[in-house]
C-alpha cells in the first residue's frame, strides 16, 4: 500500500466555489462531478462516525499497481468496509474491480464492499451492494 495524501474539502459549497462551480446545472456537466461527489461521500461518512461518537479511520487506498478504492474505512477494524464512488446513473461490472480484488486481499467480506453512486435503488450483487447517494447519505 502506498500513502499518499488526498485533500477532502469538509464543506462541500466551499469545493465548488473555488472549482468555480456556481449551481448545481453547473456541477452535473462539470468535469470535477466525480471528485466533488467523492469528497461529499467522504466527508460525510466522517461526520456520521463523529456524530456516533467514534473516531473515524479513513483512508484512500492505492497500492503499488495502481489499484485504487476511493474509501477504506477502518473505524472498526473488525468490519472494514471498501466504498468505490462513482457519478454515474448506470451501473457498470468495472465499478466493481478494485473493490473486488481489494477486498479479497484483506479479507473484507463481499457484504462490506460497496459502491456508492447516482442509481435509482440501492441494490445488492453477489459482489458487493450498490447503495444510492440518498440511501448512503441516510444510512
Amino acid at each position: 500500500m502506498i500513502r499518499t495524501p488526498k485533500v477532502y474539502f469538509y464543506d462541500t459549497g466551499l469545493l465548488c466555489y473555488l472549482l468555480g462551480i456556481t449551481d448545481a446545472e453547473h456541477l452535473r456537466y462539470s468535469p470535477f462531478r466525480e471528485a466533488v461527489l467523492e469528497n461529499l461521500i467522504v466527508v460525510e461518512t466522517m461526520k456520521r462516525h463523529l456524530n456516533a461518537g467514534e473516531t473515524p479511520h479513513l483512508f484512500f487506498y492505492r497500492d503499488g499497481n495502481g489499484v485504487e478504492v476511493d474509501l477504506m474505512d477502518s473505524t472498526n477494524p473488525s468490519k472494514m468496509e471498501l466504498i468505490e464512488v462513482k457519478a454515474s446513473r448506470t451501473f457498470q461490472q468495472n465499478y466493481l474491480r478494485h473493490v473486488t480484488s481489494v477486498g479479497e486481499a484483506l479479507n473484507v467480506p463481499p457484504d462490506r464492499r460497496f459502491v456508492v453512486m447516482r442509481f435509482p435503488e440501492t441494490t445488492t450483487l453477489k459482489q458487493a451492494k450498490i447503495w444510492t447517494v440518498r440511501d448512503w447519505l441516510l444510512r
